[in-house]
C-alpha cells in the first residue's frame, strides 16, 4: 500500500507539472492574442492623437476587439477627411482675406484719386463761374471760352458718376439681362464707327477682321458697353500711330471677339488683377488719361452676368483682350 501510494503521488506530481506547463503555454498564447490587438489599438490611438492618420488597426476577428479596431480605423479616416476639409476651408479663407485686403487697399487709393479728380473740376467750375460773373457784355469770346471749360469739366464728372453707378448696379445684381439674337459684327462696326474720331486724334489704324456674319444670343446693350469699354481702353493705351485690330471667330458654338492693340506688354502680376474693381496698372499714367480703373471692372461684371469667359493675354508687339458669347440657335426660326 505504501509503495502504491508513493507511486500514485509521483504520478500525480508528474501529471500536475505537465498540466501546469501545458496550461501556462496555452494561457500565454491566449493572453497574447487578447493583449496584442489592445496594444496595437493603443499605439494607433497614440499616433492619431499626434495627428498621424496613417496608423491602422489590423482586424483579425469579428468579436468585440475586431469591432473596436474597425471603429478606430473609421474614426481615423473621418478625422483625416475633416482636417483636410478644414485645411482647404482655411486656405480659402486666407485667400479671401488676402483678396479683401488687396481690394480694400485699391478702394482706398481709388477714393483718394476720385476725391482729387472731383476736387479739380469742381475748383475749375467754381473759379470760372466766378470769373464769368465778373465779365461784361463786351467780352463775349472770353465768356464762351469759360463756358466751354465749365461744360468740359462737368462732362468729366458726369462720366465718372455714371461709371460708378453702372458698376454698382451690375455688382449688386440689380441688372436683369434681356437676351436676344443680334449680329455681333454689325455691333462692332457701329461702335468703331462712332469712336473713329478718338482713333484719328492719335493717328491710330483700326483694322476690322469680321469675315462671317455671326448671330449671337446676349443682351445687346450690355455687350455694346463691353465693346465700347474695350475699344476705348485700347485707344487710351495704344501709342500714337499704333494699330488696333478687332476680329471675330466662331468655334464650338461660341463666338469669340478679340481686340488687339500694339503697345507694351502687361506684367503678369497686373494681368491677374486687371479686371478687379478700382485696379489700375499705372496710376500716374491713368491720371493723365482720366482712367479710373472702372471700364474693365464693368466688362467683368457684364460677362459674369452672361456666364461667358473673358480675358487678356500678351501677344508679340501688343496686348489682346477677348470675350466669348453663345451663338444663337436660329434653326427653328429658319424652318418657320
Amino acid at each position: 500500500i505504501a509503495e502504491t501510494a508513493e507511486l500514485a503521488v509521483s504520478a500525480c506530481a508528474t501529471v500536475s507539472v505537465f498540466t501546469l506547463m501545458i496550461g501556462g503555454i496555452l494561457l500565454y498564447f491566449i493572453s497574447r492574442r487578447i493583449v496584442q490587438p489592445v496594444t496595437e489599438m493603443q499605439r494607433a490611438a497614440g499616433r492619431i492623437a499626434d495627428l498621424d492618420f496613417s496608423a491602422r488597426c489590423t482586424t483579425r476577428s469579428k468579436d468585440e476587439l475586431g469591432m473596436l479596431a474597425g471603429a478606430i480605423n473609421e474614426m481615423s479616416d473621418s478625422l483625416q477627411e475633416s482636417i483636410r476639409e478644414l485645411e482647404n476651408a482655411n486656405q480659402m479663407l486666407r485667400d479671401d482675406l488676402h483678396r479683401s485686403e488687396q481690394q480694400d487697399q485699391m478702394r482706398k487709393r481709388f477714393i483718394a484719386n476720385v476725391s482729387h479728380d472731383f476736387k479739380t473740376p469742381l475748383t475749375l467750375i467754381t473759379s470760372y463761374a466766378d470769373s464769368l460773373r465778373d465779365l461784361d457784355d463786351s467780352q463775349r469770346e472770353l465768356r464762351e471760352e469759360y463756358c466751354g471749360i465749365i461744360r468740359s469739366e462737368g462732362d468729366k464728372m458726369t462720366h465718372l458718376v455714371q461709371s460708378l453707378l453702372n458698376l454698382s448696379r451690375l455688382e449688386s445684381g440689380m441688372v436683369q439681362l434681356v437676351k436676344m439674337p443680334f449680329s455681333i459684327n454689325e455691333l462692332i462696326q457701329e461702335v468703331t464707327r462712332r469712336h473713329t474720331i478718338l482713333a484719328e486724334k492719335k493717328r491710330l489704324t483700326v483694322e476690322r477682321m469680321l469675315p462671317d456674319e455671326l448671330i449671337v444670343e446676349a443682351d445687346y446693350q450690355r455687350i455694346e458697353q463691353v465693346v465700347v469699354n474695350l475699344f476705348e481702353n485700347a485707344v487710351k493705351y495704344t501709342p500714337e500711330g499704333g494699330v488696333i485690330r478687332v476680329s471675330t471667330e466662331c468655334a464650338g458654338g461660341k463666338c469669340t471677339v478679340k481686340l488687339y492693340n500694339t503697345g507694351a506688354p502687361i506684367p503678369q502680376d497686373d494681368m491677374d488683377r486687371l479686371f478687379i474693381s478700382f485696379y489700375r496698372t499705372d496710376r500716374s499714367r491713368d491720371l493723365q488719361t482720366h482712367s479710373y480703373g472702372l471700364g474693365l471692372a464693368i466688362v467683368r461684371s457684364i460677362m459674369e452676368l452672361h456666364g461667358q469667359p473673358y480675358g487678356v493675354r500678351n501677344l508679340p508687339g501688343g496686348v489682346e483682350f477677348w470675350f466669348s458669347l453663345a451663338v444663337a440657335d436660329l434653326g427653328d426660326d429658319i424652318e418657320e
